[in-house]
């Protein structure tokens, strides 16, 4: 798992126009090539500003470009997602990386809570929810196709991964797959920074607010930015 640039659109692209890996993303309609590129521009934006992004995943030992697993805002959510390009599927990587990117949310970032959704007939990404401890929480609709959401909580998750690395469950899989690297650029929040806070009106129109991690004193809502804060600005330039 490491940081996007620029150029790994090109290298997405395939990804993002390959029929079956689209099948259950929204209504199954293939990526173009200005999709390709925004999506890759914003992932660059939301590790810069939010310390946090779809971490683009990397094969060690070809360097090649297989998919993404990270965390994005949804509707005032924090929710975990992967892609993994097809070759890659049935190699249990797709844990493995939602796993690394569960457990920086929570220690790193320490964000409090994760959702993850898909469509019911997606059963692979459902049973990876499972996997990393996720509770099915509602049905819903996501852009007008129904979707199951799972969530999981911080003191939920960290104890539930770490009961599985002390008993070793996973392990048959772990000498199989590519090994990842988490973005070496993050560093840990400190200890001072702002615990989330969250508005107590649960509407559409409602804000959480969550640490910048570009800025070590100040906290922002997550859709608004601080022109003032000298760390935010430095990040800019």
């Amino acid at each position: 798992m490491t940081e996007w640039e620029l150029a790994d659109w090109l290298n997405f692209r395939p990804i993002a126009q390959d029929p079956d890996v689209m099948r259950y993303i929204d209504s199954g309609e293939l990526w173009s090539d200005k999709r390709v590129r925004y999506f890759v521009q914003a992932q660059i934006r939301e590790a810069r500003l939010y310390g946090f992004c779809l971490w683009k995943l990397i094969e060690k030992a070809t360097g090649t470009l297989i998919g993404f697993c990270g965390l994005q805002h949804y509707e005032g959510e924090i929710e975990i997602g992967w892609w993994l390009a097809r070759a890659y599927w049935g190699k249990g990587l797709g844990t493995e990386a939602a796993r690394i990117a569960l457990l920086d949310a929570f220690q790193r970032t320490r964000l409090p809570r994760v959702i993850a959704m898909a469509q019911p007939e997606n059963r692979a990404s459902t049973h990876i929810m499972e996997k990393l401890g996720m509770q099915f929480e509602r049905n819903a609709l996501r852009n007008g196709i129904k979707v199951v959401v799972y969530g999981i909580a911080n003191t939920q998750a960290v104890a539930g991964v770490s009961e599985e690395r002390d008993s070793g469950l996973g392990s048959g899989t772990r000498g199989k797959v590519p090994s990842l690297r988490v973005p070496q650029s993050l560093a840990p929040l400190p200890a001072s920074t702002p615990a989330l806070l969250c508005n107590t009106r649960r509407t559409a129109s409602s804000r959480r607010w969550y640490p910048y991690p570009a800025c070590r004193t100040h906290t922002r809502c997550w859709r608004e930015l601080d022109s003032g804060c000298p760390a935010i600005v430095a990040t800019r330039r």
